[in-house]
């Protein structure tokens, strides 16, 4: 399964980051502009071709993103260049060669929401579990099985877009108005978001906001056992039944959990059933240090329990329907990214938010195996967000050069290459330490987790 995972991340980059350039390199030679070499990765290049068309193709060691290199891009002296170099171009020519990237990875999310749309998709519908007492939900008028119908007024069908639709509200110093059904009525609440402070990757939003989703509860049937656990140990196996360990019953699976962590360390009987017969086994519970602290550690996975029926809801769409409907996906993404930063640039969301190459790459194979509608979604996600980071005013980025062209616009004149090598230095640099603080939180969370 790993190698699925592997291989699903390397297809998502790479087709997000293909695309993305092939905007450029596309619109570069509609608009008459030589194109010298086009890059998947930076770098000492692992292979290299140039086509008939006399441009040089090529897959750098570095696979951080890609580039297209046109004749002469930063030249000072355009009188002497050929016509069909960069800055001979017109400048409107040139605005839409360095607005095609984006606007490709714009296109990408949205031939992705409407494959989904014509796929369909079983979704969970998201049911409140439990309600915490005195909690942000239980004050707003939160219930267990109250079901989102919408955050703020945007949609919120299903779990994902409940967590995303409430997090861009983190630290909003009103609250946030939310609609639930509750038994056949629409229930509108207001939930205050001014306490709620995403420090981390690891913050779980329903924890701050004192709810959980609604799990179906299943009995404690063993999916597979760690080896080595104290469970392989005893001779359990997969599809076996835990009826009891050490004296505490476990008629379901949070019951086997809370009998586990009580029996940290201590001795007793486990009792499980196959196939009808009964067995017992004296063990000893082991434990496991997580994030710092102990807790019983037994080594069995369990099955996921079927959600009932009126739990589910299957989502398909015509075509004519899936093409609205993936524009609107495709949009409140970018105005969920458009906030999100705001936030951290504003201090309301912690710089500790932020993912790195390893925990995009890590999400990507995780998607992989969570099935298509998962992956086409997660390539959506990160195609908007690489369009949207590379469209904002920071030299080196596509947005750098776009400032550039609306400063030419107003001052009826380039900008120097002097002045644009000086910005694309600066730009770089933040780049970097944005970079190495989106690593360093990558490789904290692979050391807490």
């Amino acid at each position: 399964m790993w190698a699925l995972a592997v291989i699903g991340a390397v297809v998502a980059m790479f087709t997000i980051v293909l695309l993305h350039e092939y905007g450029h390199f596309l619109v570069a030679r509609l608009c008459g502009v030589r194109v010298l070499r086009f890059s998947i990765g930076f770098g000492r290049p692992l292979w290299r071709r140039v086509g008939r068309d006399g441009v040089e193709y090529q897959i750098g060691m570095l696979p951080l993103g890609g580039y297209v290199k046109m004749l002469d891009e930063h030249a000072d002296n355009e009188a002497e260049l050929p016509r069909d170099a960069f800055p001979n171009a017109a400048l409107w020519k040139r605005f839409l060669i360095v607005l095609a990237g984006p606007v490709m990875n714009l296109v990408i999310a949205f031939v992705m929401f409407v494959a989904i749309g014509l796929l369909g998709v079983t979704q969970v519908k998201p049911f409140v579990g439990d309600v915490q007492a005195a909690s942000l939900a239980a004050k707003a008028g939160f219930q267990s099985h109250d079901e989102f119908r919408d955050v703020a007024g945007v949609s919120t069908s299903t779990w994902q877009s409940v967590m995303m639709n409430l997090a861009v509200h983190a630290g909003d110093a009103h609250p946030v108005t939310v609609r639930v059904d509750r038994a056949g009525k629409s229930i509108i609440l207001s939930l205050s978001m001014v306490s709620v402070a995403l420090s981390s990757r690891d913050t779980n939003l329903f924890s701050l906001l004192g709810f959980k989703p609604y799990l179906p509860i299943g009995k404690a049937v063993v999916s597979s056992v760690l080896p080595g656990s104290v469970a392989k140990k005893a001779g359990v196996k997969s599809g076996d039944v835990i009826v009891s360990v050490a004296g505490h019953a476990t008629p379901n699976w949070p019951s086997l959990v809370r009998a586990i962590k009580a029996s940290r360390g201590k001795t007793g009987e486990l009792v499980f059933s196959r196939s009808g017969i009964i067995y017992r086994e004296a063990v000893t519970l082991g434990s496991l240090t997580v994030k710092g602290k102990q807790q019983g550690f037994f080594g069995v996975r369990g099955q996921a329990p079927a959600y009932p029926v009126s739990y589910l809801r299957h989502h398909r769409l015509s075509l004519g329907s899936s093409i609205p409907a993936a524009c609107m996906h495709t949009w409140r993404l970018v105005t969920m990214n458009a906030r999100m930063l705001y936030k951290l640039v504003t201090g309301s969301i912690s710089t500790e938010m932020l993912g790195g190459p390893i925990s995009v790459f890590k999400a990507a194979g995780q998607a992989t195996l969570a099935g298509v509608a998962v992956y086409l979604r997660f390539i959506a996600f990160i195609s908007v967000t690489i369009g949207f980071v590379n469209i904002l005013p920071i030299p080196g980025l596509d947005g750098g050069h776009i400032m550039y062209q609306l400063f030419e616009l107003i001052l009826r004149r380039p900008v120097r290459v002097a002045t644009q090598q000086v910005g694309t230095v600066i730009g770089f640099a933040l780049l970097i330490v944005i970079m190495i603080q989106a690593t360093w939180n990558d490789v904290l969370s692979l050391w807490g987790g």
